[in-house]
């Protein structure tokens, strides 16, 4: 008999927490001139769904699922941002395609996380920071 370890190891990947350094891109910049705000972000390995943009908010939601919000770093993970399109490690991905996005969910205080990077509140979604 074999046990399935697949369960504890996708868990304790999800449990692993690190700090992300965010800095916003023009459509989401910082109110203040103080230091970049550092998120604590949960590590998930990929987040995946249909890409949505609604008005300012750039939603990834798994079919029958609620979704989450990108934050969009200034480092270059994902360019050329429009409202209807977007470019993430080199390919361009429309409204309704399928994409696969690595990084981490922000988990201390996300409305004061969303406040201090300008980011609209998008249904009240988790904020995803794509690395």
């Amino acid at each position: 008999m074999f046990l399935n370890f697949k369960a504890p190891i996708i868990l304790s990947v999800l449990l692993i927490s690190s700090c992300s350094q965010f800095d916003s891109n023009p459509k989401q910049e910082q109110i203040s001139d103080a230091e970049p705000i550092t998120g604590t972000a949960s590590m998930i390995a990929l987040y995946s769904g249909n890409l949505h943009f609604n008005e300012d908010c750039i939603i990834v939601r798994p079919e029958g699922e609620k979704g989450i919000q990108l934050a969009i770093p200034k480092n270059e993970v994902i360019s050329e941002v429009t409202n209807n399109s977007l470019v993430y490690q080199g390919k361009k991905y429309t409204e309704g395609d399928y994409i696969q996005v690595s990084g981490g969910v922000v988990v201390n205080d996300v409305s004061t996380f969303k406040k201090k990077h300008n980011l609209s509140e998008c249904d009240g979604l988790e904020v995803f920071i794509p690395n």
